[in-house]
């Protein structure tokens, strides 16, 4: 009896194995099946459908408010006087943003955009140096001369001369990198705080197109549409015109 039960344990254990590949084999059927009509509903039936989808997805358009000046004809309507479009890379500082978030989107634009960074002078090094290293700067000025801004001996802007005019030389011997993202923080401190500022006139269909796709994560950067004035005959009448 003993050797009967054995055996019908183990006929009913390869039995329940069989069933369970079974219904593995035919889940893999259905499954790999509904992958190929997808892929065939994709590719084939409705492919204009989704290659739209992908265009709209892939495309962003860009819009400005600029307009060209009006070209001047002479009297056998040769055009004396037309218009160039620049492509034009702005920033603009937004209400509440501080130095640290300003400097942070100048690291991001300055691996997209080439910018001529060897005309930044030492003061406008010393001063992305400044507000970079705050706490290292404040340390550069004694107890005794903070003190005095409090007696109104000195104002807080003097003290604050006074930090920059003693930073080290080393301390800003930047690295190529460095200096590109201090001389676009200088660009985008230049002249008042809140007004458009032009970062980069006449920049290319790559420029443009990285900041006009990202302007919305770059934290002020846009882009428009400058227009400059083209005389094909050179200085004649220029200053008529």
């Amino acid at each position: 009896m003993r050797r009967r039960n054995k055996k019908k344990k183990k006929f009913n254990y390869e039995k329940i194995l069989q069933h369970r590949l079974l219904i593995i084999f035919l889940g893999t059927i259905c499954a790999f099946t509904i992958l190929m009509i997808k892929i065939m509903d994709v590719m084939i039936i409705h492919q204009d459908d989704y290659s739209k989808q992908l265009a709209k997805l892939t495309y962003t358009t860009v819009s400005g408010t600029s307009t060209p000046r009006g070209r001047i004809y002479d009297r056998n309507y040769n055009i004396i006087v037309d218009n160039k479009s620049l492509k034009t890379i702005t920033f603009q500082k937004r209400k509440g943003m501080t130095n640290q978030e300003m400097i942070e989107a100048a690291k991001k634009v300055s691996n997209h955009i080439d910018i001529d960074y060897h005309r930044i002078t030492n003061r406008a090094k010393r001063e992305y140096y400044y507000v970079k290293e705050k706490e290292k700067c404040d340390k550069l000025v004694t107890e005794k001369e903070r003190e005095k801004v409090s007696q109104r001996k000195m104002t807080p802007r003097d003290l604050e001369e006074l930090k920059i005019a003693r930073i080290k030389e080393e301390d800003i011997a930047f690295s190529e990198e460095e200096q590109k993202i201090a001389y676009l923080f200088y660009l985008m401190n230049k002249g008042y705080t809140y007004e458009e500022k032009i970062i980069k006139s006449d920049v290319t269909d790559q420029e443009y197109a990285y900041i006009s796709e990202n302007n919305d994560q770059l934290n002020g950067f846009n882009t428009k549409i400058d227009w400059e004035r083209v005389y094909p005959y050179g200085d004649t009448f220029k200053s008529m015109l």
